[in-house]
């Protein structure tokens, strides 16, 4: 069911885009106070933008588990675990 859902959200995030940028598109094209170049490189920003927002911005969303805990610690430190004082290990 959560699929479905997700589907539904992803078609509308996409129908969205994709008639806003093409109204967009449409506005730059009739503009009369840029050139050809202009428009043409415009029109292809603002296509392209969204997507380079994206990949920018994706690695701030990712699920990374930041904490360290006495394990991976002892592990990092090459700890072997046991009582230590004065790192001589009692095993």
């Amino acid at each position: 069911m959560e699929q479905i859902g997700l589907i539904i959200l992803v078609t509308g995030v996409v129908y969205v885009y994709v008639s806003k940028t093409y109204t967009y598109s449409i506005v730059i094209f009739t503009s009369l106070v840029l050139n050809e170049k202009q428009k043409f490189s415009h029109c292809i920003l603002v296509w392209l933008i969204p997507f380079l927002w994206f990949y920018m911005f994706k690695d701030f969303y990712a699920n990374t588990n930041n904490t360290m805990t006495k394990d991976i610690r002892d592990k990092k430190n090459g700890k072997r675990g046991g009582f230590t004082e004065s790192n001589i290990g009692i095993n």
